[in-house]
């Protein structure tokens, strides 16, 4: 198991939703925390090709949103429950 981590920047009117649809969909744990400067932390764990294909979605954005990741980090899995927004 894995561990990814985004910080991402740009607009995101439901893009925090949008993704957790899809760690949901693919069986992720983690979670999404907005920062007080408006970027926003994503950080999944899960196998390695659904992280992948999560990566892509991160990248991607919803129709409304226009993301831009900042930092990626891969990290070994620290066993996080559950897919939450912060």
């Amino acid at each position: 198991m894995k561990r990814l981590t985004c910080l991402v920047g740009g607009d995101f009117s439901g893009y925090p939703q949008f993704l957790k649809r899809y760690a949901l969909d693919l069986k992720l744990s983690g979670y999404i925390e907005t920062l007080t400067d408006g970027r926003i932390e994503v950080v999944a764990e899960g196998h390695q090709v659904d992280l992948e294909r999560f990566l892509h979605w991160i990248k991607r954005g919803n129709p409304a949103s226009h993301p831009k990741i900042l930092d990626q980090q891969w990290s070994e899995s620290t066993g996080l429950a559950g897919y939450h927004l912060h």
